[in-house]
């Protein structure tokens, strides 16, 4: 069939959990096989015509006719992530892009980021840039709900792969069970849960810092924080700031990656930023954006930054990327914590509705955090040795989930994480 020409231009997209995109009364739960259970059949019978996949980083045909729709998706798949992904650390994995664009009725309705990478001499199709992005998601069009209904993303995703050619095996993780308020409907039967959560905050409209606050934590854990304050406040002045120069951004995101890594170094834990292009890309995101589409900021703390921390930005919603703590005052102090708190207190005064702590399960995210997801992993094997990689994949999330649901059983099980790393398994 012949593909219709769609607008060139995909608009600023909404993450998934966003407070202007909540999951309606009536949105389908997860079903009990693992699929999400169809809308009521009142939305009809809209259904996708064809899909189209074309080479390049979110590769869409440009027209002066049809427009776009209303698409949602998350920061994580914004032309200029995934862009600067394959130039800084795409390229140099081999990895080769593509873009899949459903339409119904020659609109588009969902439109995929993928790659095709190499690993252990095998073709695998995945998300682009599904390392360094803690959310990986179709962009689907609200516009056109019932069509996303109806497809079933396993036949599409096994059609894209013949396309393509030559795939072991789609990997698809790290992936939310809701996209703009619809069911995800690439997470297949079997899906497995990623070993870490999602989480964030959500400011009520009008509602004061301070009334937050209270609101949040008990007296006696506000007095706490308090006396914690003071303690910093001994070694100066105890502020926030938020950088405004690229210049500026560079060095505080440095100085967190920095940290970040000793922190990980000391806890046994794998350290994606000692790779020197993952580190230069994350810098180049977050710094060529500060101040308008991301923001870098540090809690200083006398004569330097105390913790640091950057991430997304827009106008109803900040995303935090990466915090750590300089060590430069003494942890019992909780700087990590004060900076969170001057960040829900700037998000309160800027009038942000929402902060997307985003992925991982440290303590202090089930602390203050009150919106919670679940994100999960899907394959498709094609081949022997895709089967395998299959395999290999979904024991260790397994694995790697009972280990975090046990801390006792995580720490007896640190050396096989040592000898798993040394091994090189694969993801």
């Amino acid at each position: 069939m012949r593909v219709q020409p769609v607008a060139g231009d995909i608009p600023s997209l909404i993450p998934f959990g966003s407070a202007d995109h909540k999951k309606p009364a009536n949105t389908p739960r997860f079903a009990d096989n693992g699929r999400h259970d169809a809308p009521d059949a009142g939305q009809g019978q809209e259904t996708i015509d064809f899909v189209e996949v074309r080479e390049g980083v979110l590769s869409i045909p440009s027209s002066n006719g049809n427009e776009l729709g209303a698409l949602r998706s998350t920061q994580f798949q914004e032309k200029g992530w995934l862009e600067a992904w394959q130039g800084l650390i795409g390229e140099e994995l081999g990895s080769k892009p593509f873009t899949a664009i459903g339409y119904s009725a020659g609109k588009p309705v969902f439109i995929l980021p993928l790659t095709v990478i190499r690993r252990y001499g095998s073709r695998v199709l995945t998300w682009s840039a599904y390392q360094q992005s803690d959310y990986n998601a179709p962009v689907v069009s609200t516009a056109h709900a019932a069509a996303l209904a109806n497809l079933d993303g396993g036949e599409i995703l096994r059609d894209i792969a013949r396309r393509v050619g030559k795939i072991d095996l789609v990997y698809m993780p790290k992936q939310p069970r809701f996209v703009g308020g619809i069911a995800n409907p690439f997470l297949l039967p079997g899906a497995v849960p990623y070993h870490a959560g999602a989480h964030a905050i959500n400011f009520l409209p009008g509602e004061t810092w301070e009334a937050a606050f209270r609101r949040r934590r008990s007296a006696k854990t506000r007095r706490r924080l308090r006396e914690k304050r003071l303690a910093l406040e001994k070694a100066g002045t105890v502020s926030l700031r938020i950088a405004t120069t690229q210049a500026e951004a560079k060095g505080l995101i440095g100085l967190c990656l920095d940290a970040k890594s000793r922190q990980l170094q000391k806890l046994g834990h794998w350290d994606p930023f000692a790779d020197i292009a993952v580190r230069e890309f994350v810098i180049s995101v977050f710094s060529n954006g500060a101040d308008h589409s991301t923001w870098v900021a540090a809690l200083d703390a006398g004569d330097g930054p105390a913790a640091v921390a950057f991430g997304f930005r827009n106008s109803s919603e900040w995303l935090l990327y990466q915090m750590a703590m300089t060590g430069e005052t003494d942890p019992r102090h909780s700087p990590g914590t004060h900076l969170l708190i001057e960040l829900m207190s700037k998000c309160s005064e800027l009038g942000v509705r929402r902060l997307d702590l985003a992925l991982g399960d440290e303590p202090y995210k089930a602390e203050w955090c009150d919106e919670h997801h679940v994100l999960e992993t899907s394959t498709l094997a094609f081949t022997a040795k895709g089967w395998l990689l299959q395999t290999m994949i979904r024991f260790r999330a397994m694995a790697r989930s009972r280990l975090a649901a046990d801390p006792r059983l995580y720490e007896r099980a640190k050396w096989l994480k040592g000898i798993a790393r040394k091994c090189r398994l694969p993801f």
